[in-house]
This record gives C-alpha cells, structure tokens and sequence, in this order.
C-alpha cells in the first residue's frame, strides 16, 4: 500500500507556509515603515517644541538612527506617558505622535523579527526538517505525557494520555517477567547446573531417559496496568481510543530491560531522550519515578469503567 501522505508533503506545506510568512511579513513591514517615515516628519517638524517645551533630548532615545533600539523606544514611551498625564493643547498632541512612533516602531521591530524566523524556516533542509519533527514528539510529547498531562492533537483527534488502572475482579493471567527469568538462568549456569531447553527435553523423553534439565521461567501477575490512549476523540462515537502503537526500541538499545537503561541515565532528560517508543520509556521513567503511577490515576478508585474516569476536570492539557 502506497501512503497518500509522508513527512515529504509536510515538508512541502511548511515550506509553502514559510514563504507565504515573508511574503505578508515583507508587505506588512513596508506600511508600517511608510506609515513611521510620515510619523518621523512630523516630530522632526515639532523638534522645537519637543526640546524646550517637553525637556526630551530624542537623540538620547536613538531618534536620529532609522534602527530603533526598542529597549530605548520602551523607555522613552514610559516617559511620554508619564507626561500625557498633566500635559495639553499642542504638547499633547506631539506626545500622542510620539506614542504612535513608539508603537509603529516596536511593530516593525517585531515583523522583523518574524521575517527572520520565517526566513530561516523557508532554508530549512528537509534533513533538519526531519530532525525538528523527530525532536518534538520522541523527546517533547512524551515527556509531556509522562508527566501525567495530556497532549492534545488538532482536528479533534483527541488528547493522548497514560492511565493507570487496578483491576477490578482479579489479577491478569500470569505471565513471564524476562528480567527474572534470565538472572534466574544465569545462576543456574554459574552453579554449573544445566537450564531446561525444551528440545532437548522432548529428545530424552522419546528415548525414556530422565531429563536433568532446570526450570527457569519466573511468572508473575499483575494488579494493574498502565494503558496508553486517546481520549476525547470528536470523531468516534467511544470518546476513549485504543490503539496499536510501534514500541520502537533503538538497535543499541535492544536487550537491555528497563532496570539497566535507568541505571545508565543521570537525569530525568536522560530518560525523556532516550531512544525508545512511549510504551518502553514508561517502563524506564517508573524506575526512576517510583510514585509516578500517581501521575496517571484519573479518579480515587483507579477503576478504567467508573464514571468520570476521563473528565476534563482530573486532566491538564498541554496543546501543540
């Protein structure tokens, strides 16, 4: 099956988008320019009132450069309006055209700013592209939900959210904890023992021998669970989502359980960057994070079908 969309068409659109930016950026820019040179004629024209009758020296605020310093422009528009306070007739009227440069002038400053943000994003190789959107949701939405809050996705697709949940009857069918399993191997080869290998066995039973081998599966059952989900879809008739996720585990990584790749990380970030899907990096951040499951209980019961379990008042939201 060919995809209809890739990370390409994103690519595609967000560049699009850039330059559509600059192109209303550069328009907006050149208005508030000509509307700031019409501006700066005029306080030119009223120099001598400005002087001696208002007492502002504007080449102290950096008038008589056309790049404004806004730390200055920010200080001579605390001036002005302590003045408008007790001044009138003409002189007011100079300090309103002198508040209208200010604000024309921190207007333009900041188009500028965007223009440049715009611009840089418009150069953006689809190589760093890739990295900026692997960056954001392998590092800041899991980190985001791992935290306990939601991460919202637009277009009403819903809010991503880790719970946690007792069961309710009793405990889930048993199963294999592989940490256990293989220490528990491990010493019976170092106690030069031999393990159970189920080949092996089924040999010396069709031969009628007795077989030596050592059971070493370590079982156990679990009381809760953690369950990863989107909640509040707005385009499914049940509000709460289930859904098969990649647990992507990187190559070096592979083989090391969740006890040992804490071990290895120094801080919390560590956890938060390491190269695993949401599912596995729970497992590592629990380890460090002993009472993080509280992060996760969504009511006092911690039943999954007790109402109120997804309300928005025991969730925050963090929206991208």
């Amino acid at each position: 099956m060919i995809k209809d969309i890739d990370i390409s068409h994103y690519y595609k659109k967000f560049i699009e988008t850039s330059n559509d930016d600059m192109a209303k950026y550069n328009k907006e820019l050149e208005l508030i320019n000509k509307m700031k040179a019409d501006c700066r004629a005029y306080i030119k024209s009223k120099n001598q009132v400005i002087k001696d009758d208002l007492k502002i020296n504007l080449n102290e605020y950096g008038f008589q450069f056309l790049n404004d310093n806004v730390e200055l422009i920010n200080k001579l528009e605390q001036l002005i309006n302590n003045q408008l306070s007790y001044t009138v007739g003409e002189r007011r009227i100079v300090l309103l055209q002198l508040l209208r440069y200010c604000n024309l002038a921190k207007k333009a400053n900041d188009y500028i700013i965007a223009l440049k943000l715009a611009t840089r994003r418009s150069e953006l190789s689809l190589s760093d592209y890739k990295k900026y959107i692997h960056r954001y949701y392998s590092y800041g939405v899991h980190k985001c939900v791992l935290e306990g809050y939601a991460y919202h996705f637009k277009y009403e697709i819903g809010d991503l959210v880790i719970n946690f949940w007792r069961y309710r009857d009793k405990p889930r069918d048993t199963y294999v904890d592989w940490n256990a399993t293989r220490l528990k191997k491990q010493e019976i080869i170092d106690a030069g023992l031999k393990p159970y290998d189920k080949e092996e066995a089924e040999i010396y039973k069709i031969r009628g021998l007795k077989y030596d081998g050592i059971p070493y599966v370590v079982y156990k059952t679990n009381k809760e669970f953690y369950e990863i989900q989107l909640i509040n879809n707005g385009t499914h008739s049940y509000s709460a989502i289930k859904f098969k996720y990649a647990n992507y585990i990187n190559r070096e990584l592979r083989g090391k359980d969740a006890k040992q790749l804490n071990s290895e990380c120094k801080t919390v970030d560590d956890i938060f960057n390491l190269k695993l899907g949401l599912r596995s990096k729970l497992l590592v951040y629990l380890e460090r994070e002993p009472n993080a499951p509280f992060k996760y209980i969504r009511n006092v019961n911690q039943q999954k079908y007790e109402r109120g379990a997804h309300n928005n008042g025991n969730k925050t939201r963090y929206k991208n």
